[in-house]
């Protein structure tokens, strides 16, 4: 990828690619919130779910888990409320977490509910209100409220104080 890409609420899922294979980015500039990268693969230690040998991918709000190949390589910039289920996203920000199985539903990428086909979370996923309802922004300066999630429901539930961390955001 070449240029400047913004993803808000979206998902990758069982995609393949030597590198990157969700993402592969070797110029540009990449700005990931709540998105949820699921099954992707590529070759050994190139990224199953993103590569980035480019100016920058920055991720916020993201779950990166059941690839092969790694869920990361080269330089991620974390924002924050990411969740990996490997090291190699290397995630030290507030609310992030690496070696966390997010809990996905086994069933994998489905109709959900909305558009567009989801990964949806277990009733016990770690990202489950992970994040404050003051923190479920985008990365725009100055940042904005995501109030829904790629299906169009509401982010932040009706009578919860947080937001969850990916694409999908549970109804309880």
């Amino acid at each position: 990828m070449n240029g400047t890409v913004t993803v808000i609420n979206s998902t990758f899922s069982d995609n393949s690619s030597g590198y990157g294979g969700g993402i592969e980015n070797h110029n540009g500039k990449v700005t990931i919130t709540n998105g949820t990268f699921s099954g992707n693969s590529a070759y050994p230690g190139e990224g199953g779910n993103i590569q980035n040998y480019g100016v920058l991918a920055s991720l916020r709000s993201t779950i990166l888990a059941a690839s092969s190949g790694g869920d990361c390589a080269g330089t991620i910039t974390d924002v924050g409320y990411n969740i990996a289920e490997d090291t190699t996203c290397r995630f030290e920000a507030v609310g992030s977490h690496n070696r966390i199985n997010p809990k996905l539903d086994r069933s994998g990428l489905r109709n959900n509910g909305g558009p567009t086909r989801t990964v949806a979370l277990e009733f016990s996923s770690p990202a489950i209100d992970a994040i404050p309802v003051a923190e479920c922004i985008n990365q725009a300066s100055p940042p904005k409220r995501i109030t829904t999630d790629q299906r169009g429901f509401p982010r932040a539930c009706q009578g919860t104080v947080a937001c969850d961390i990916g694409a999908y955001e549970y109804q309880h």
